[in-house]
């Protein structure tokens, strides 16, 4: 399947904006920064949307390079029977 490059452009852009707005926020000094606790709960958001923007781009090229739900693929990597637990020890082997 293709990656879906309208998707893959919306993640990179949220990632970039909120990139923009912490080198934004870190151009004042220390002290200012840990003055202000609204500041700094802006910058944990601002990371937190960045790593959840980066794990849907992973998520998406995951999905579209094994053709499957990521989700599925997460909870059993191998496609093996969780109920057999000879499969996973095979798989090791």
């Amino acid at each position: 399947m293709k990656v879906d490059k309208e998707r893959v452009e919306k993640y990179l852009g949220e990632i970039a904006a909120e990139a923009f707005d912490i080198k934004k926020v870190l151009e004042k000094s220390n002290a200012e920064i840990l003055k202000d606790q609204h500041v700094l709960k802006s910058l944990k958001y601002s990371t937190i949307v960045i790593a959840e923007a980066v794990a849907s781009t992973l998520q998406h090229f995951l999905a579209k390079k094994h053709n499957c739900n990521p989700i599925a693929f997460c909870l059993n990597p191998w496609h093996l029977d969780p109920l057999n637990p000879l499969s996973w020890r095979q798989r090791r082997i």
